[in-house]
Order: C-alpha cells, then structure tokens, then sequence
C-alpha cells in the first residue's frame, strides 16, 4: 500500500466500510437464474 503523510491508503471496499456501508447483496447468478433470463432473453427473438 501507498503512503501519504504517515497514514495508508484505503482500498474503495476499506472507504465505503468506514462510512458505514456494508454489502448484503450476493453478486452471481445460480443456474436457475441464468436458465430463467436466458429464456426471457431469447422470447422476443422466437418466432
């Protein structure tokens, strides 16, 4: 890590955890999901 004036420097993660922020929100899809989106992806296009 970088330092400026004695103090490190935070990651993006470190800086949204100081003020507060926590994440709650899983961030993939499961196979199911994917099946699902697909589908709803591909309707329009069928004919």
């Amino acid at each position: 890590m970088k330092t400026t004036g004695g103090t490190p420097e935070l990651s993006p993660q470190q800086q949204l955890e100081a003020y507060g922020y926590k994440q709650e929100l899983k961030r993939s899809l499961s196979t199911a999901d994917l099946l699902i989106y697909g589908l709803i992806f591909m309707l329009p296009i069928a004919p």
